[in-house]
């Protein structure tokens, strides 16, 4: 094996990290979504100010930016 089959090798290897990283996070962002969907608006800005993590954050800017906020 060359130098550069194992260099291609090594990037597959990370590429391939880097998508199911991307692909957990989505999904956990997805589940912050289902989760809170029904909750209130109140709810909603008070998790935003304190989220436990990114995902929680993300998915309450998606839900409030659905019911109109932070559209200027």
């Amino acid at each position: 094996m060359g130098f550069f089959d194992s260099l291609g090798d090594a990037l597959g290897k990370g590429a391939s990290s880097a998508m199911n990283s991307l692909m957990e996070k989505e999904r956990k962002i997805e589940n912050y979504v289902e989760k809170y969907q029904y909750r209130d608006d109140e709810f909603l800005i008070r998790k935003y100010k304190h989220p436990s993590c990114t995902e929680e954050k993300i998915a309450l800017v998606k839900l409030l930016k659905e019911r109109g906020y932070g559209n200027s």
